[in-house]
């Protein structure tokens, strides 16, 4: 390649990341204008404002929310939504906290099928919960041996997804279940609530629409979570929603009151930063 072809090959690309550069920049000033603008009076305001950037740690303590009597920790968006909208308290607390994901397996018990008591053996159920919102969680009960109805056979077999988690407390787990399957050769669909008594490791089953349907006093013999663990925290607490939202050197001075939060969350260090804005997801001040 001689000293002109070289020349050209140089100027060309110096050109097209010239390009690219503007355009980058064209594009994040664009951005960045409008959140500004979505904020209205708020300006992107100097670096370390807030002064809570070399604040000291005050403890290891982790960060939980009281989420209308669910315990739950807390998540970088959710301190985002109370620093601009809610008024809150932080107090230090000592709380039962639930697993994140509770296995059972349980035996024995009674039947009632149409309130009446059968007679029936191997009565099980097991089931996999993710705490505190049930997500991606099921289970299964079966009963087998002993006369199940008028029609003959001798099995239940129930497929069930747990639908809502009603109660979570240190004495017990209250569960909407919905699900499908047999009792004897009649199909049954419907719903129901599945109770685990935490304290004396039992558990009972109430499942209607298409049949009243009821498994009692089954005895838990494999348990892999489930039960609440005392812990110390920083929990938070709603104090009500907002009528129009914080302005930024508000939300700076929270963080100073409350420097557990940044204790927590060091990603929020960037509220004292002068693009600051761009922390906040899009349609946050919609």
């Amino acid at each position: 390649m001689g000293f002109v072809s070289k020349t050209k090959f140089f100027l060309k690309w110096f050109f097209v990341f010239g390009v690219l550069s503007l355009w980058t920049l064209f594009v994040f000033s664009g951005f960045v204008a409008t959140k500004e603008s979505n904020l209205s009076e708020q300006e992107v305001s100097p670096d370390n404002i807030g002064g809570f950037v070399e604040e000291a740690k005050v403890s290891n303590l982790p960060l939980y929310i009281d989420d209308n009597g669910i315990i739950r920790k807390a998540t970088t968006f959710d301190m985002l939504v109370y620093l601009f909208k809610y008024n809150f308290d932080i107090q230090e607390s000592t709380q039962a906290i639930p697993t994140d994901t509770c296995s059972i397996r349980a035996e024995g018990g009674t039947i009632l099928f149409n309130d009446d008591e059968i007679t029936a053996k191997k009565n099980k159920i097991s089931f996999f919960i993710s705490l505190p919102n049930a997500v991606d969680s099921s289970g299964t009960l079966s009963s087998k041996k002993g006369k199940i109805s008028s029609s003959g056979g001798n099995k239940i077999s129930i497929n069930f997804d747990i639908k809502e988690v009603l109660e979570s407390s240190s004495d017990e787990l209250n569960l909407k279940i919905g699900g499908e399957g047999k009792i004897d050769k009649q199909k049954i669909e419907g719903e129901g609530f599945l109770t685990l008594d935490k304290i004396n490791k039992k558990i009972s089953v109430d499942f209607f629409n298409d049949v009243n349907f009821s498994m009692n006093d089954m005895d838990v013999y494999f348990i892999k979570g489930c039960i609440d663990e005392e812990k110390e925290m920083w929990l938070l607490t709603d104090e009500g929603k907002l009528n129009e939202m914080r302005s930024i050197e508000e939300v700076r001075e929270l963080l100073t009151q409350y420097p557990m939060i940044i204790d927590n969350f060091e990603n929020l260090r960037r509220l004292d930063k002068k693009y600051w804005i761009l922390l906040l997801p899009d349609g946050f001040v919609s």
